[in-house]
């Protein structure tokens, strides 16, 4: 095996995916020691923790617009308004988003990794999401 071949993938196994060394060296036919001397060397271990946080916060943000627009709903309701139709599509893309959102994580961990261009990211469904908005 070449020097660094499987580098990526290992990189991809331990942040995205919050594998072990020992996992990922079973995966990628590499020494537990290599991998965790790629991850000491390249800084993965903050790598993973911003993933980590980019995750939740996008989580977060999520569940604040859905408790949002469930609030402006909800008082359009007790004041005898009628519900807006742009709150009732933003409230279902969310949900949907939300949705697509737990699955990727899901799958994410329980997968090995697909090709960038074809996952859609945390960051871009809130980017989505706001669009949506109109924000």
């Amino acid at each position: 095996m070449r020097h660094g071949e499987g580098k990526e993938a290992a990189r991809e196994l331990y942040c995205y995916q919050q594998m072990t060394f020992d996992e990922i060296a079973e995966r990628i036919g590499r020494s537990e020691k290599t991998i965790r001397s790629w991850a000491t060397a390249e800084g993965w271990k903050q790598q993973r923790d911003d993933v980590i946080k980019s995750q939740a916060s996008t989580r977060e943000k999520l569940h604040t617009l859905v408790d949002h627009i469930t609030d402006r709903m909800i008082k359009d309701c007790k004041g005898e308004n009628d519900l807006s139709p742009q709150s009732l599509h933003a409230l279902t893309n969310l949900i949907g988003a939300i949705k697509n959102l737990y699955t990727y994580e899901s799958k994410a961990k329980s997968e090995e990794p697909e090709a960038p261009q074809e996952q859609t990211s945390p960051e871009e469904i809130a980017r989505r999401v706001a669009e949506i908005m109109g924000a």
